[in-house]
């Protein structure tokens, strides 16, 4: 449950991108809150993107409240857990300690609160877009 409520500072989403591009903002946006590898602050200074610029902001959880009513069109990937959690071992097996270790990551936190936000937030029925990832399809 903690990695679902705490993963994302969606308040900094909020302030540092999607407040400034609404409609009153001021179009200065932070690309970056966090340094990924590090999980340390990153003090990067604003930058002012085009009026019309077009701002992709991927990850997870991203249709929980408030941030759908951010959102000018959003896609849900709806990705068959197996699928996903095999990815996610062949992706981060050596950031996270093995495959059995990436394993048990995947099954008890990352998926644990996936399970949590499919429940809680059904993103399929909030997205614009649902793409479903055809497991037969994968090879």
């Amino acid at each position: 449950m903690g990695y679902y409520r705490d993963a994302y500072d969606f308040e900094a989403l909020l302030a540092n991108v999607l407040i400034p591009l609404g409609s009153n903002g001021s179009n200065a946006i932070r690309r970056r809150i966090i340094d990924l590898a590090s999980d340390e602050p990153v003090d990067d200074l604003p930058e002012v993107v085009a009026a019309d610029a077009i701002v992709v902001v991927d990850g997870t959880f991203l249709h929980r409240p408030p941030l759908p009513d951010y959102w000018d069109y959003s896609v849900f990937v709806d990705t068959p857990l197996d699928i996903a959690r095999a990815r996610g071992i062949a992706r981060d097996a050596d950031a996270l300690g093995g495959t059995e270790a990436a394993g048990r990551a995947f099954d008890q936190r990352y998926h644990a609160a996936c399970r949590i936000y499919l429940d809680e937030v059904d993103p399929r029925a909030k997205a614009t877009r649902v793409l479903s990832i055809d497991s037969s399809a994968i090879g």
